[in-house]
C-alpha cells in the first residue's frame, strides 16, 4: 500500500515539474542549465573565475551599459558638430566639407547637415530608455555565484547618472 502512495506522489511530483517547465521560457531553462553546470566547476579555480566573467547576464549588463555610453558620446559628439556648424554660420566662414566630394559646403548644405545631425541626436536620446529597460530587466537576478548582478538601488543610481549626463547636453530622457 505504501508503494502505491509513493507512485501516486511521484506521479504528482512529475506532473508539477512538467507544469513548471511549461511555464518557463527557453531563456529561463537555459539559465537553469548554465547555473547547474557552474555548480560542477571548483570555486576559486581559474575556470570558475573565467566562467563568472562570462555569465550571460553579466555580459548583457555590460553590453547594454556600453551601448548607452556610446549613445551619450554620440550625443556629445553631435552637439560639438552642430556648435561648430553654427559657429561657421555666425562668422560666415564655412569650412565644413561635403563628405562625398570634399568640396566646401554651401550655407544651405551646412544648415541641412546641421538639421540632419539634430535628427541623429534625437534618435540617440530617444533610444536610451530602451537600453535602460534592458538593464532594468536584469535587476534582481543573480550571477552564477548567487550574488545580485544589479540591485534596484544600483539601477536607480545608474539611471540618475545617465540622466545627469544627458541634461548637461541639454536633453532629458524623461
Amino acid at each position: 500500500m505504501a508503494n502505491k502512495n509513493n507512485g501516486f506522489r511521484d506521479g504528482k511530483l512529475e506532473e508539477a515539474r512538467e507544469k513548471l517547465r511549461a511555464n518557463l521560457s527557453e531563456a529561463e531553462l537555459e539559465r537553469i542549465k548554465q547555473t547547474r553546470e557552474m555548480d560542477n566547476v571548483p570555486k576559486g579555480s581559474i575556470s570558475y573565475k573565467l566562467a563568472m566573467m562570462q555569465d550571460p547576464l553579466m555580459i548583457e549588463l555590460r553590453n547594454n551599459k556600453f551601448k548607452i555610453q556610446k549613445m551619450v558620446w554620440n550625443i556629445r559628439n553631435v552637439n560639438n558638430q552642430i556648435a561648430r556648424g553654427q559657429s561657421q554660420l555666425d562668422t560666415n566662414t564655412i569650412t565644413e566639407l561635403v563628405p562625398e566630394t570634399n568640396v566646401v559646403m554651401s550655407k544651405e548644405e551646412l544648415i541641412t547637415w546641421m538639421k540632419h545631425m539634430t535628427w541623429i541626436q534625437d534618435g540617440e536620446v530617444t533610444g536610451i530608455p530602451t537600453f535602460l529597460m534592458k538593464v532594468r530587466a536584469i535587476v534582481g537576478h543573480n550571477d552564477y555565484e548567487g550574488k545580485s548582478i544589479i540591485t534596484e538601488v544600483e539601477f536607480d543610481e545608474y539611471v540618475t547618472e545617465v540622466e545627469t549626463e544627458i541634461k548637461e547636453l541639454g536633453f532629458s530622457i524623461f
